[in-house]
C-alpha cells in the first residue's frame, strides 16, 4: 500500500502536469481564436489565386509544347532532346511540413505516412521542414538525401518564407504535404501542387482530344507577355500561396494539440480524482488505526 507521503507527492506531480497542459492549451486556443477565422475565410481567395496560377502554368507549358512542335522538323532537335533529357534537373521538389516539437497529436504521423508513400514511389528532390520531421525521416530513410529547413512553429516572418521559397525557383513543380484544419477534432493530411499541372501538354496526332481534356475553362490574353506574367507568378504569387499553406499547417497542428491536450487534461483529472480518493481513504484508515490503538490502550489500562 502506498504511503501517505508518496500519495501527497503524486498529487503534487499531477497538479504540476495539469497546470502545464492547461497552459499549452491556453496558448494554442489564443492563437486559434486570433487566426482561425481569417485563415478559413481566406481559403476561397487563395483557391482562386491557385487556380489562376495553374492557368498561367498551363498556358506557359502549352506555349513551350507548341514551340517544340514547330522546331521538330530539324533532325538535330531529336538529338538535342535526348541530350537535354539526360542532363535536365529533376522536375519536382517534394516538401513536407512537419514540426519542431511534439504534442501535436497524430497529424504529424498522418502527413508523414502520406509523404513517405509518395517519395518512395517517385524520383524527386526532398525538403523536410521541422526538427520532428528530420528525426522521423532519418529513422525511416537513413540513406536518402534530402534538404533540411527549420521554420518556427509559431508565427513565420517573410524572411523565413523567402529563404525556403528561394529553393522553389529551381523547380517547375513543387509538391507540398501538410496538415489541414477541418474542425477541432478533425485535421486531414493533404497535399498541394504548386507549379506544373499534373498532366503536361503534349502535341501529337491526338492533339485535339488532349487539348479538349486538359485546357482550362477559360482562355486568357496575357499582357504585357505570357513570360512576364509567369515570372511574376513565380516570384510573388508562389510565396503568397506557400505562406497560406504554412498557416493552414500551423492551424491544423494547433487544433491537434488542443484536442490532444484536452483529452490528456481530462485523463489527468480522472487520475487526480482517483488519487485524491485514495489519499482520503488512507487518511481514514490511519485515523481508524489511531482510534483503535487508543481504545485498546484504554482497555488495557482499565480506563
Amino acid at each position: 500500500m502506498s504511503t501517505l507521503h508518496a500519495i501527497e507527492q503524486e498529487i503534487s506531480d499531477l497538479d504540476y502536469i495539469n497546470n502545464i497542459m492547461e497552459t499549452y492549451e491556453s496558448v494554442a486556443a489564443t492563437y486559434m481564436r486570433r487566426t482561425k477565422q481569417s485563415i478559413v475565410q481566406s481559403r476561397a481567395f487563395y483557391d482562386g489565386l491557385k487556380n489562376a496560377y495553374d492557368d498561367v502554368s498551363y498556358a506557359r507549358e502549352l506555349a513551350a509544347a507548341n514551340k517544340k512542335q514547330r522546331k521538330s522538323f530539324f533532325p538535330i532537335m531529336g538529338l538535342w532532346k535526348t541530350i537535354s533529357a539526360r542532363v535536365r534537373p529533376k522536375r519536382e521538389l517534394v516538401v513536407w511540413l512537419s514540426a519542431n516539437t511534439g504534442l501535436y497529436g497524430d497529424i504529424i504521423q498522418k502527413t508523414f505516412a502520406m509523404f513517405l508513400q509518395y517519395v518512395t514511389s517517385t524520383r524527386s528532390d526532398i525538403v523536410v521542414v521541422g526538427k520532428r520531421g528530420k528525426l522521423l525521416f532519418e529513422e525511416r530513410m537513413p540513406r536518402v538525401r534530402y534538404t533540411y529547413q527549420e521554420l518556427p512553429d509559431t508565427a513565420t516572418n517573410t524572411e523565413d518564407i523567402n529563404r525556403l521559397v528561394s529553393l522553389f525557383s529551381r523547380y517547375p513543380r513543387i509538391h507540398v504535404f501538410y496538415g489541414k484544419f477541418e474542425s477541432f477534432i478533425a485535421q486531414d493530411a493533404v497535399s498541394t501542387v504548386l507549379g506544373e499541372i499534373e498532366k503536361k501538354p503534349e502535341l501529337s496526332s491526338k492533339e485535339s482530344a488532349i487539348r479538349k481534356e486538359m485546357k482550362p475553362h477559360m482562355q486568357f490574353l496575357f499582357e504585357p507577355s505570357l513570360q512576364e506574367v509567369a515570372v511574376f507568378f513565380e516570384q510573388e504569387i508562389l510565396a503568397s500561396l506557400f505562406q497560406q499553406i504554412m498557416e493552414e499547417s500551423r492551424l491544423a497542428k494547433l487544433a491537434a494539440r488542443m484536442y490532444q491536450l484536452d483529452a490528456a487534461t481530462e485523463h489527468v483529472t480522472d487520475i487526480l480524482s482517483s488519487t485524491m480518493f485514495e489519499y482520503q481513504k488512507l487518511l481514514h484508515q490511519l485515523e481508524n488505526k489511531r482510534q483503535l490503538e487508543l481504545t485498546n490502550s484504554r482497555i488495557a489500562l482499565g480506563i
